[in-house]
Parts: C-alpha cells; sequence; structure tokens
C-alpha cells in the first residue's frame, strides 16, 4: 500500500493546501522534506489580530469563517510565560495550556509570529494592531512585522513606515537582533528530530 512518503510532490502540495494552519505546523515538524514543502505551498489568511497588554499578548488567527486559532501568551508570576491555545471553540475545557519556565511572552509571541507566518508564500489580507492604553509597544514584535517574508497590503504599508523611521544602522541591527532571537529559541519537543 502506498504511504505519505510514496506520494508526488504535486500531490503533498495538494494536500498541504487543504490543510489549516495547525495542520501545517504539525506537517513542518515531519521531516525537512515535509518542511520544505508546507513552506512552499501557498497559504492564504483572511486576517490576523495581534492584541497588547500588560498581562501579555493574544493573537487570533482567522483563515475561513468558522476557522480560527487563539493563542494567548500571558505572564508567568515567577518568570517566564503561561500560553492558553484554543481552535475553533469558545469552551473553556478545549483550551490547551502549557507553562513555560524560560522566556518572555515577547520572545515567545515573536517565535509563534515567526513559525506561523515567517514565509514569502503566506499571504495575509489585513493584520490588526491593538495596544492597551498605557502599555508600550514592544520594538521586537514591531519590528518583526516590518521585516518579515509574509505578504500584505497593511504591512507593506508599515514596512515602509518604518524604514523612513529608522537609520539605516539602527534597521539592520534591530532587524537582525529579532531574527537572531528566534534563532536562539529552545526547539520545541517534536521538531527536534526533523
Amino acid at each position: 500500500m502506498a504511504g505519505w512518503s510514496d506520494l508526488s510532490v504535486d500531490l503533498k502540495k495538494n494536500v498541504v493546501e487543504k490543510l489549516d494552519l495547525m495542520g501545517r505546523q504539525s506537517l513542518r515538524c515531519t521531516s525537512h522534506a515535509d518542511r520544505s514543502i508546507v513552506d512552499d505551498t501557498d497559504f492564504h489568511i483572511s486576517r490576523v489580530r495581534l492584541s497588547i497588554s500588560k498581562s501579555g499578548y493574544l493573537i487570533v488567527v482567522h483563515t475561513r469563517i468558522d476557522d480560527w486559532l487563539r493563542v494567548e501568551i500571558l505572564n508567568r508570576p515567577n518568570g517566564g510565560a503561561i500560553i492558553n491555545k484554543s481552535q475553533n471553540s469558545w469552551n473553556p475545557e478545549d483550551v490547551v495550556t502549557k507553562e513555560l519556565e524560560e522566556g518572555t511572552p515577547e520572545f515567545w509571541t515573536i517565535l509563534l509570529l515567526h513559525n506561523f507566518f515567517d514565509y514569502g508564500t503566506t499571504k495575509i489580507d489585513a493584520v490588526e494592531f491593538e495596544i492597551e492604553g498605557g502599555t508600550d509597544a514592544p520594538k521586537g514584535v514591531i519590528f518583526f512585522f516590518a521585516f518579515s517574508d509574509f505578504q500584505t497590503l497593511e504591512t507593506e504599508h508599515l514596512k515602509s513606515r518604518n524604514l523612513k523611521n529608522a537609520s539605516k544602522h539602527n534597521k539592520s541591527v534591530k532587524a537582525q537582533k529579532v531574527r537572531q532571537d528566534t534563532k536562539k529559541a529552545p526547539r520545541h519537543e517534536k521538531c527536534v528530530k526533523a
């Protein structure tokens, strides 16, 4: 019987086109070849909302009308972060929670954004920001949107505005720092073998 590894690249891309965001992320962690196929397959996201508050971050990704992902990254009382994830459900019993002792909520937010969207084949219709009054917008998250590879009209506007306001030296140093910080992240156990 033929298995996944026996399929042609074109057939695998047809399957990947039908996967939701988390399905794609899971497939990316299985092998380098599958990661490459996922990264090379177009992915359309209708809306991404990023909310920033004193307690942490909220990422909501809408791929279709009834298909969405909600990830909340909160400050952990003793340092680190608490990540709450739910998909297509508002039921509190369906929320998956993970406590991380290392890293800050900003670090994990940038890492998740990078893993979800930083591919040239990802197309996002709209990126919405919501920043709670009195909260400083973290530069790392803003620079992620300014220098990442996904495509959207709002991001292009953000890129051009940030590039005008930053000197060439500051822009390149900050962009390198954001990318270096995301590369130094501890790998998820499932992805280490890939």
